[in-house]
């Protein structure tokens, strides 16, 4: 009975208006059954499993979008029909050129009128450019790191190996500052991002160094990301 509620209920669904809401939707999208078969998936699903996605309609999901004879062991509807919660992981893609693309992804239960799971739904966001952008803040501090250690003179007001001991209250705009100092802006390139003066940045940059008692940027840059600051 839970079965065929669930049927019937996705069935009034695309009915009405589902299809045309579903494909608005830009993110990669689809529902599937508790048999593994798919019931619906938008363009933007196929395109990224190279399928048609009206004729995968009915066909299980692990053949029609992997190429495999069964449920694969890291399956996002079987660990949904397991816990019956919603799972949400990351995953990456190798595309054509080298080009590696990152997703979070979510699969919901659709529950039937005796709660049990009869269908998940699963929606993928990408968060390639946050990978990206960790990656790359990751290496300018490895970078900052290692030109640090080799600084065999020079001042050293702060000790950056401590855990940070006193209050530093940035505003909104000193934080933005010291965030795109971290990530290797010049001052230039600040004031363009930020849409505010060269002079301004500069003045910024000169209170940012005093309230962190350091001398350079990149100091601060290690102090800030070490300790969280930003």
């Amino acid at each position: 009975m839970a079965e065929m509620d669930t049927l019937l209920s996705l069935d009034h669904l695309f009915a009405g208006l589902g299809p045309a809401l579903f494909a608005s939707i830009r993110a990669p999208f689809g529902i599937f059954d508790k048999d593994f078969r798919i019931v619906w998936i938008n363009k933007s699903m196929a395109m990224i499993h190279r399928c048609d996605p009206e004729k995968v309609i009915g066909e299980f999901c692990y053949d029609a979008l992997k190429g495999c004879d069964c449920e694969c062991d890291d399956c996002f509807v079987k660990k949904v029909m397991v816990n019956g919660r919603t799972q949400v992981v990351e995953r990456s893609m190798d595309f054509p050129g080298g080009r590696q693309r990152w997703g979070e992804i979510h699969a919901y239960p659709v529950r039937g009128s005796d709660k049990s799971v009869s269908a998940v739904i699963i929606i993928v966001f990408e968060i390639t450019a946050n990978k990206d952008a960790l990656q790359r803040q990751k290496d300018y501090t490895d970078l900052l790191e290692h030109r640090l250690s080799k600084k065999e003179s020079g001042p050293k007001n702060v000790d950056l190996d401590r855990e940070i001991a006193i209050s530093v209250k940035l505003s909104r705009r000193e934080a933005d500052v010291l965030r795109l100092i971290t990530e290797g802006y010049t001052n230039i390139q600040i004031s363009e991002l930020l849409d505010i003066s060269a002079n301004t940045v500069k003045s910024y940059v000169t209170g940012l160094f005093n309230k962190l008692g350091v001398n350079d940027r990149t100091q601060a840059a290690v102090l800030a990301t070490r300790n969280r600051i930003i």
